[in-house]
C-alpha cells in the first residue's frame, strides 16, 4: 500500500489489486448492502398499488 504523502502527489494511475483488497476487506457490507436494497425493491414491487391495469 501506498503512504499518504504519495497519494498527494498526484499519482493518477489506479492499482487495481489494491482497490480489489479494499472492495474484499468490506465484502460484508457490500453483501449486506445489497441484500437490503434488493429485499425493499422486492417489497416494494410486491406491496405497491398497481396504477394501470390492463382489463
Amino acid at each position: 500500500m501506498r503512504n499518504e504523502r504519495e497519494r498527494l502527489v498526484g499519482d493518477e494511475e489506479i492499482d487495481l489489486f489494491e482497490l480489489v483488497a479494499g472492495l474484499w476487506k468490506q465484502k460484508v457490507l457490500i453483501i449486506l448492502t445489497a441484500v437490503i436494497v434488493t429485499g425493499a425493491a422486492v417489497a416494494y414491487a410486491l406491496l405497491a398499488t398497481p396504477i394501470y391495469e390492463a382489463s
